[in-house]
């Protein structure tokens, strides 16, 4: 029996729009005049809009609402691609919920269910830890995520099989540190259909 590879992919800024979701909750309920490309070099989001303590409390507090995680728009090109890598690998969602929020996890299953059906909602994986969870292929927006996750496949797996983060480009996750970086899901799908 053939086995499936395991595709692991996160959700934020990878499979769902949460950025751009940050900056309108930050131009709507601050009354700022934030653009995306205001510190897109930057991950935190946070950081990047140059929120105070304050301002940071009253976004969060929207983001910890009931339902929020299910709410968000599917990335550009991610239904279609993430439907066809199914096909060819074992798609496991690899997420990590806000801890401020008590049903962020099953909204993100939600969200999941919405968008790519009941069989990816049940496999899906709610972990601020995902550098324990096992997989051939990584689908990640942060750079620390992808190497952490990395260093403890090959540590894992000796060398015994191939094992690869794959980075979905954001300016802040540029980087030259040998992990790829692809701009679409269109980019992934062609990386994926050859490896």
């Amino acid at each position: 029996m053939n086995e499936l590879k395991r595709l692991l992919i996160d959700v934020d800024d990878c499979a769902a729009q949460f950025r751009p979701r940050y900056l309108n909750l930050v131009n709507d309920l601050l009354g700022k005049s934030k653009t995306m490309g205001d510190g897109i070099h930057i991950y935190r989001c946070e950081r990047a809009f140059e929120l105070t303590r304050a301002e940071e409390a009253i976004i969060l507090g929207e983001l910890a609402k009931p339902g929020f995680a299910s709410t968000l728009d599917v990335t550009p090109g991610a239904q279609e691609a993430i439907e066809f890598l199914a096909s060819k690998y074992e798609v496991v969602f690899v997420t990590a919920p806000l801890q401020e929020s008590d049903t962020w996890a099953k909204d993100r299953r939600v969200w999941i269910r919405k968008y790519f059906g009941h069989v990816l909602e049940e496999s899906s994986i709610s972990t601020s830890h995902k550098h324990v969870i096992d997989g051939d292929y990584l689908i990640e927006d942060n750079i620390i995520t992808a190497k952490l996750w990395k260093a403890d496949r090959l540590s894992r797996c000796k060398g015994h099989r191939y094992i690869a983060p794959l980075l979905y480009s954001w300016p802040y996750n540029s980087n030259d540190d040998g992990i790829t970086t692809l701009k679409s899901w269109e980019d992934i799908v062609r990386y994926l259909e050859c490896p």
